[in-house]
């Protein structure tokens, strides 16, 4: 499976790819500049793995990006799915929240919102709530020279949202995970630009 993160890039609007040797895996570095201003990078394994000389292994995936490509213009709603994602690098800080509301812990006359702001993060020390990020997931089906082939792929996904929030909200941020993941996707098809191929070895 396949998942999407942030990266800086100045490049143009485009995809690019390098390829790494994994212990003995090809895989696929692919930068995805959209025309947002948005950029991801996914790192993309071999699938098959009865072809074990890596010019073969980076010559089929060469073959596969573009129908990747192509078979998600045709995604359906259905072929995405929610995924939730605890945050652990985000903490509730009592501190902090009653600073970003311009508030003091003796501040008398905002008693009940400050009495508000404490009870939120005893629950959140307490585990009742958490945060979360939330991702979109794609499976892709491509008819490759070896058959039938599954990639599964993840958006970047939204951070920091509050595990304990309403349906709709986490509804509307779905939908824009999923239009972001199909959008990038379908860029998959071409143009792509190959940044050269190396024999570094990175850990699994």
């Amino acid at each position: 499976m396949s998942e999407y993160r942030h990266f800086d890039s100045r490049k143009p609007k485009g995809v690019y790819v390098t390829f790494k040797n994994v212990r003995g895996t090809a895989q696929a570095l692919i930068g995805i500049v959209n025309g947002c201003g948005t950029r991801y990078a996914v790192s993309l394994p071999y699938h098959r793995a009865f072809r074990k000389n890596i010019e073969e292994q980076i010559a089929a995936l060469k073959e596969d990006l573009p129908l990747i490509g192509r078979a998600a213009a045709d995604l359906e709603d259905d072929d995405f799915e929610m995924v939730k994602v605890h945050d652990d690098d985000v903490d509730y800080d009592l501190e902090n929240e009653l600073a970003l509301a311009g508030l003091e812990e003796d501040d008398a006359e905002h008693a009940a919102l400050i009495e508000q702001i404490r009870d939120r993060a005893e629950a959140f020390e307490d585990g009742e709530w958490h945060y979360v990020g939330t991702r979109a997931r794609a499976t892709v089906w491509i008819e490759s020279k070896d058959g039938l082939v599954r990639y599964v792929f993840e958006s970047a996904g939204l951070w920091g949202t509050e595990s304990d929030s309403d349906d709709d909200y986490f509804e509307s941020i779905f939908e824009d995970e999923c239009s972001n993941l199909k959008n990038d996707l379908v860029m998959l098809a071409g143009p792509i630009t190959y940044e050269g191929e190396s024999d570094q070895r990175m850990a699994a």
